[in-house]
This record gives structure tokens, sequence and C-alpha cells, in this order.
């Protein structure tokens, strides 16, 4: 049981430190005036499927390694969802990616626009501060 929870230890860790990261960008977006994220294209639900896709890949893997130490006589479907979605996290990020991509208009002007204003208030301040 012992030598099987360490060897699962680096995955349960980086599940870990993903969900811990996750919140942290979670909260900082949140902080952002809702005018920015809107110009910038930042939207909370899209910035939940990324985590969403390491736990749904990696999670198997984990139920795969604990039901093969307890029942020696190992499922085939289990070792085959294993495979497959352990080795397919690389695709699953890139369908995202691009379904996330097709799915919001080109930004690249306003954004630039976003920057330029952004930047063009903070140095006003800076004035109305001297």
């Amino acid at each position: 049981m012992i030598l099987t929870f360490f060897d699962d230890l680096p995955i349960i860790l980086g599940l870990a430190v993903t969900l811990v990261m996750y919140i942290g960008a979670m909260r900082r977006v949140k902080i952002l005036p809702p005018q920015i994220t809107a110009q910038m294209g930042i939207h909370v639900k899209k910035l939940f499927w990324y985590p969403l896709v390491l736990f749904a890949t990696i999670v198997p893997s984990l139920v795969d390694n604990f039901l093969g130490y307890y029942y020696p006589n190992k499922h085939t479907w289990m070792i085959a969802l294993h495979f497959i979605l352990t080795h397919s996290s690389g695709l699953t990020n890139a369908i995202v990616y691009g379904v996330q991509r097709r799915s919001q208009p080109e930004r690249k002007i306003e954004l630039h626009a976003t920057i330029l204003s952004l930047t063009e208030s903070f140095e006003c301040d800076e004035e109305d501060e001297l």
C-alpha cells in the first residue's frame, strides 16, 4: 500500500499544485475590472477547461493504479481508459484551445487599442501626481 501510494505521489502533488495555481489565477482575473476583461476577451469559464482536461486525463490512471493494487484481476476497460486518456492530454488541450479560438473573434486591434489607452491613462495619472 505504501509503495503504491508513493508511486502516485508525484501525480497527486502535481494535481494539487495545478488546483492551487488555478484558484490563484481565478482570483486575479476576478480582481480585474470588467471592462478590461471584456476588451481582452478573458472569461473565467474559458480558464476552467484546462485544469478539467488535466484532471480528466490523469484521474483514470490513479483509479487504475488503486484498483490494480486491491483487485489483481484488472478490468480491460479500465486499462484501455487509462491508456487512452493519459496519452491524449495534448490532443484534448489542443481541441479545447481550437474551440475557444474559433468561438472568439480576432481582437488584436482591440487589444492594441486597450493597451494604448491604459498606457495613456497611466501616463496621465503620473503627470497628475507630479
